[in-house]
């Protein structure tokens, strides 16, 4: 049984784009459970019809989707990068930060628990695109 998604879950997605999100793209641990796969896609459902979600004056949530227990997060920057700033290295500088922001989380947290991911597909508007992704959350 999945819990109701709540807006506060939502929030902590967008100040996952706002971190610019992390885990810099390495691969899931493992395979996602079943209960992740089924809490991803009540993620989606639930707060899809909210986008686009303007997260910042500068970044926009464009979308959501499920694929399989990753929650993919389509993020779009209202600027361009630091062109001296290339994009993992901006995942690198960030991956400390978006693992926790969504280790917090009750929901998103449960999602990376059970084996689930977040991954977060990012563009800029001169066409720079990066994926980062959230694959664990430290033990304790």
């Amino acid at each position: 049984m999945t819990s109701p998604v709540s807006t506060t879950s939502f929030a902590a997605a967008c100040a996952l784009a706002l971190a610019g999100c992390g885990g810099g793209g390495a691969p899931a641990a493992g395979p996602a459970s079943a209960e992740a796969v089924a809490r991803v896609a009540a993620y989606v459902s639930e707060n899809r019809p909210r986008l686009p979600w303007r997260a910042s004056s500068r970044q926009t949530i464009a979308g959501l989707r499920a694929d399989g227990g990753e929650l993919v997060v389509a993020l779009q920057l209202s600027r361009d990068m630091p062109a001296d700033m290339a994009p993992d290295a901006i995942a690198r500088h960030n991956e400390a930060l978006d693992r926790r922001t969504a280790c917090r989380d009750p929901q998103l947290g449960e999602i990376i628990r059970l084996g689930g991911t977040i991954r977060h597909e990012v563009s800029t508007p001169n066409g720079t695109t990066f994926q980062t992704r959230v694959t664990g959350c430290p033990r304790g």
